[in-house]
């Protein structure tokens, strides 16, 4: 007896028309928190891109500060494309980014010991000489008239393509065009998601 009231009680509360209402509620709940969960994905990836322009800035300015020629996008593009063993056309750039890779931390503390990379090209080599047969005098901090912020200058590019369900990142010298690092590993387009 007890187990047929509870039933009539649940008929009583759970009716069709409550249903369907409680099932509009669910679906009108879940619209709005993807569109909400959407923008907030775009309002990340517009922020990661000024981010990114913002960081290219600087090292182009940087790289103008010390006259230094950096290797445009096309040309990375192609330095990218023959270091993965395809055609530019086959591969589908997703990021190109130019950074200071001395600005990279883990790099940073790797190399710390070591002497830094000249990165100045041949004709931007300050005079070994006064040109009275006397060799520059250098000041304390300085290194053949460069300070020591100026040797710590390596603006790479880092890539992220792919192409044949395959995904590459290459971390390329945007001076000499050297290829640093490379990756390969599997693509879906749910990973830029």
């Amino acid at each position: 007896m007890e187990q047929k009231g509870y039933t009539n009680w649940l008929k009583r509360i759970f009716t069709p028309r409550r249903l369907k209402l409680g099932a509009v509620l669910v679906v009108v709940c879940a619209i709005v928190a993807g569109g909400g969960a959407w923008y907030y994905h775009q309002q990340k990836m517009e922020r990661k891109a000024q981010i990114q322009q913002a960081q290219t800035r600087m090292v182009e300015y940087q790289a103008a500060q010390r006259n230094v020629q950096l290797i445009g996008v096309e040309d990375i593009k192609a330095i990218a494309a023959q270091a993965v063993g395809k055609d530019v056309a086959e591969l589908r750039f997703r990021e190109i980014s130019l950074e200071n890779k001395w600005d990279d931390g883990n790099y940073r503390n790797a190399r710390r010991d070591r002497q830094p990379r000249d990165v100045r090209p041949a004709a931007a080599a300050p005079a070994q000489g006064n040109g009275q047969g006397q060799a520059a005098q250098t000041t304390p901090g300085q290194h053949d008239g460069w300070t020591r912020q100026e040797e710590f200058f390596l603006p790479i590019y880092e890539i992220e393509c792919n192409g044949d369900g395959l995904g590459y990142e290459l971390e390329i010298n945007a001076i000499t065009g050297e290829v640093l690092e490379s990756e390969v590993e599997s693509y879906s387009i749910f990973d830029e998601l």
